[in-house]
């Protein structure tokens, strides 16, 4: 807004309303006299932008975002542990409280599961935590341990919440409002819950007084059972209306979790030279996942999904060493796949033709 404020204009402004029988020139007492002061006040409009960016939510960065989160009542939400489960033997042992060290992290016994298998909580926030296997190996020695080994992903870890996440979730606080067990109050509490990604929620499913939400895992994914079983002990424990979780008295709440659409890619791909479809199939998936990762993100609102065919060509043509992709299908479908917005597509792999 104060581009124009330079030290040079505003010094050229000063002259100007300096008396015409004066030398003006650079080194003159009046020039050396208001040049300090032309630097000084460009300063000042220098910080009167600044302000009038930090001030306005729709510009600020994140610090000052914050700020005028606080006067909603909302802060970003704080980076989350990952849950893993794993398996240490012998089953008689006692391990809670033990720990130990897997590809890094660090990782702590929470408790012990009726199948003797155990829940250790990674050390480190975030999604770091979400690399599941491995062997894991004490950090002090643990008399009697024969084995002890990752075996599966709980509850994956969450990274803090985006700067631009929490700048949509600061305006919405102006146009919906969370209360009384309505909607919007369901998708901020369990959205709130350490794992949930996204959630939908339907009233009214299974007769007066039923709710049933609908939840993803921080990656947008179909979430595994302990996320959901843990979401249905926050929610609603009794599932018999008595209000002793979250849920209002009266709400008879189900948890489930988002359905996945397995997506398989096959197609006839050439390659550069030294290049080959074993070699770059990694790759190649990983790419097709990114582009299905953007489909998923709008699970919470879209009735229906589309899978374009020309854009999954273009994420694997733009893996190094491909040089051509033909005869793409998805699903064994040439033509662009169409899906019910309840699913979530989540890639199968990636098949040559023969």
């Amino acid at each position: 807004m104060f581009e124009n404020m330079t030290p040079e204009n505003i010094l050229a402004r000063l002259l100007e309303n300096a008396p015409t029988d004066v030398d003006k020139r650079e080194g003159s007492i009046i020039f050396d006299a208001l040049a300090p002061a032309a630097f000084e006040l460009s300063q000042l409009y220098t910080a009167i932008d600044m302000f009038l960016t930090e001030s306005n939510a729709a510009t600020a960065s994140r610090p000052y975002l914050i700020l005028k989160g606080y006067e909603r009542g909302i802060v970003p939400r704080a980076a989350t542990y990952a849950i893993v489960k794993a398996v240490l033997l012998p089953h008689t042992l006692d391990l809670i409280g033990t720990r130990y060290l897997c590809d890094g992290l660090a990782y702590s016994v929470l408790s012990k599961n009726e199948d003797n298998s155990y829940m250790l909580s990674c050390e480190t926030p975030g999604t770091e935590g979400n690399r599941y296997t491995g062997t894991l190996v004490p950090i002090e020695y643990v008399e009697g341990l024969t084995s002890a080994e990752i075996t599966g992903l709980a509850i994956p870890g969450e990274d803090e919440e985006d700067t631009e996440v929490f700048r949509d979730r600061y305006f919405d606080t102006f146009t919906v409002d969370a209360f009384g067990g309505n909607k919007r109050d369901y998708i901020d509490k369990v959205e709130s819950i350490d794992g949930v990604g996204a959630c939908r929620v339907v009233p009214v499913w299974d007769g007066p007084g039923t709710v049933k939400v609908i939840i993803t895992d921080g990656d947008m994914e179909p979430p595994s059972q302990d996320l959901i079983d843990n979401v249905q002990e926050i929610i609603d424990p009794d599932q018999e209306g008595n209000g002793t979780g979250w849920a209002p008295i009266g709400h008879v709440v189900t948890v489930a979790g988002a359905a996945e659409l397995s997506v398989t890619v096959t197609g006839t791909f050439t390659f550069e030279s030294g290049y080959t479809f074993s070699g770059t199939k990694s790759e190649m998936e990983a790419a097709v996942k990114v582009y299905l990762d953007e489909l998923r993100q709008a699970w919470k609102t879209a009735d229906t999904g589309l899978i374009v065919i020309s854009k999954v060509v273009g994420a694997l043509i733009s893996v190094e060493g491909v040089s051509d992709v033909q005869s793409v299908k998805v699903n064994n479908s040439s033509s662009n796949l169409s899906y019910s917005g309840d699913l979530l597509p989540v890639l199968n792999e990636v098949v040559e033709n023969e």
